[in-house]
Formats: C-alpha cells, structure tokens, sequence
C-alpha cells in the first residue's frame, strides 16, 4: 500500500511500526516486499530513511544471509545500503558502529564488495 498510494498513508505511523516489526521471522518471502518498500521510500522520501537509519541498518544486518533470502531481495537491499553509504555518509557510519561487531564486519563486506 505503501508503493502504490503513499500519499494515502499516514507514513509518520505507519513506517516506525513497519520497522519494528523487522527483521521478519516468518514468511521470509515478505522481504521482498519490504525492502522494495524501503528501497521506494528512500528514492521518494529520502528524509524519513535517513531519520530511521539505525532501524533499518540493523534490520539490513540481520537480514543479509538469512535463509531463503532470494537473489533479487539481496541485491535491492544491498543498493538501498550503498546509496545511503554513499549520500549520507555520516549517518550511514553511525548506524554501523552501533551493530554488534559481527553484524558489522558482515554488512560491511557486502555493501563495499562490487
């Protein structure tokens, strides 16, 4: 609903609840969906991304290498963290450094490999 009518939503309550509730524990095939949506959200509303980095850099941390994530769903969220990398940089790093160091190590080895 988000995609296809987002003036229509109320984002302000509907996008920190929709990041809450990630990363997903089932029905791993909605991550597509969702990180369509992000990937959407940042090309139109970049600011409300970048206010919710850290949620969404963890929830990408967890994310990466799971089980039955598909091809397709890697790679939107993979350009959806280097776009933020690359733009808001410093924002970006943040939200790293708060990820436990594995996550860390892990997130940041797929977002700069080419």
């Amino acid at each position: 609903m988000i995609m296809s009518n987002t003036e229509c939503v109320p984002l302000e309550q509907v996008f920190p609840a929709l990041l809450s509730r990630l990363p997903l524990q089932e029905d791993m095939e909605e991550n597509k969906t969702v990180f369509s949506c992000l990937a959407f959200l940042y090309s139109n509303k970049p600011a409300m991304v970048v206010s919710n980095m850290k949620a969404i850099v963890s929830a990408c941390s967890q994310t990466l290498g799971a089980k039955g994530l598909d091809t397709d769903t890697q790679n939107t969220m993979l350009q959806l963290l280097r776009d933020i990398a690359q733009h808001h940089t410093q924002e970006f790093q943040g939200a790293v450094m708060s990820l436990p160091t594995e996550k860390r190590a892990i997130l940041t080895a797929a977002v700069t490999q080419s």
